[in-house]
């Protein structure tokens, strides 16, 4: 989720059911922090946006397909409306 809703108090919130505040401006390597992850739980559910955002974008960012191939966990579709 941006990094811009992670202020008190809903930031603890967010971050105590695991979110992660995600900072687009810079290159945090968030694809290989989210691997690792996975690689360090018994069990991890993510939820990602494909388009990278809540409206309409033709083209889906990639992102999650790198996640669920280096952590090799399977892609799930679903829709929340």
């Amino acid at each position: 989720m941006k990094k811009e809703w992670f202020f008190f108090p809903i930031g603890s919130f967010l971050k105590g059911i695991g979110g992660v505040p995600v900072n687009r401006s810079k290159n945090e390597d968030l694809t290989l922090k989210i691997v690792e992850k996975f690689e360090s739980s018994n069990e991890l559910a993510l939820f990602v946006t494909p388009e990278g955002t809540r409206s309409y974008n033709p083209d889906w960012k990639k992102g999650f397909y790198h996640i669920a191939e280096k952590a090799n966990v399977p892609i799930v579709l679903g829709f929340l409306d």
